[in-house]
């Protein structure tokens, strides 16, 4: 049995104490090797590189999720201005609203009506016009119901003077008076 020493101790025995054929057959295992080597070098540092930039786009994703301050005076400064431009003149703002209303009810105490326990529908749909144009006021609200339609109220008027002491309208009603009187 012949002795065999660990695979440290050949690679530290000088090549110099090595036979020349044993190194010249052993140099073209010896080139490929540091090819490899050099190859597995640049993988290393490619790899390096693309966790360097990983980091740095997930710094980049923290940065961009975080809110970014807003100064004070820039909000209040683009809140005047979408004030401004929405805000109509005083003398020539006429709002227009209305009101659309359903009504769903459940009732299971009658017995006659035990087929349709439930029941719904429009209740009520309203339009409303108020305000002025220059010194035309304007004040009307229409509504419909489901059993009849009405003008609730309606009125123009102009208004003579304004400001100062004297306060003068002239206005035309159309008011419904109620039936009952």
């Amino acid at each position: 049995m012949t002795p065999t020493l660990p695979a440290a101790a050949l690679a530290a025995a000088p090549l110099a104490r090595a036979p020349a054929g044993v190194i010249r057959a052993a140099v073209p295992d010896i080139e490929r090797l540091e090819a490899e080597l050099r190859e597995l070098k640049g993988r290393l540092e490619e790899t390096d590189r693309l966790e360097q930039r990983i980091e740095e786009l997930k710094a980049e994703i923290e940065r961009l999720r975080r809110p970014a301050p807003v100064a004070r005076e820039d909000a209040a400064a683009r809140r005047a201005a979408a004030e401004t431009v929405t805000e109509p003149e005083p003398d020539q703002a006429i709002e227009v609203d209305g009101v659309l209303r359903f009504n769903f009810f459940v009732e299971d105490l009658d017995e006659a009506v035990k087929d349709k326990r439930c029941d719904n529908g429009l209740d009520l749909f309203r339009l409303s016009a108020d305000g002025r144009y220059k010194d035309v006021l304007i004040s009307a609200d229409y509504r419909w119901y489901p059993f009849m339609q009405t003008l609730h109220h309606g009125w123009v008027g102009y208004e003579l003077a304004h400001g100062g002491p004297w306060n003068l309208q002239l206005a035309f009603y159309l008011l419904q008076e109620p039936r009952d009187r």
